[in-house]
């Protein structure tokens, strides 16, 4: 797919690298799902699924690097139209982010998703 709304990826085994899984579509129409080892394919419309509201807890019970509280403060100044003060908050989130790799690259402390398996 092409244009604002595509979406298109692997999902791969964490542990040999092997793709999956092939998405291809738009976020806001149909997503094609294909199997590789079956080379079976799924096709989702989005438009015709029901929306379900978010099931999120409160900022103040997320860990810290959690999304809505690890992007907060950029959330409240994109709110605000504060766009120097998002800039500064993004740059901020994905400098420790960097830090946090190269801490733990010098360690050989190898990083493991704690929500995806």
């Amino acid at each position: 797919s092409s244009g604002i709304n595509a979406e298109y990826g692997d999902i791969k085994d964490n542990m040999t690298g092997k793709c999956l899984y092939k998405i291809d579509g738009e976020w806001n129409g149909k997503l094609k799902f294909t199997d590789e080892s079956l080379k079976s394919v799924e096709v989702i419309d989005t438009e015709v699924l029901a929306v379900v509201p978010k099931q999120v807890k409160p900022v103040c019970e997320q860990k810290e690097n959690e999304s809505r509280r690890l992007w907060r403060d950029v959330t409240l100044a994109l709110r605000n139209n504060d766009i120097d003060k998002a800039t500064a908050a993004k740059h901020a989130n994905e400098e420790r982010q960097r830090n946090e790799g190269r801490a733990r690259a010098a360690e050989e402390i190898v990083w493991l998703p704690s929500n995806i398996k």
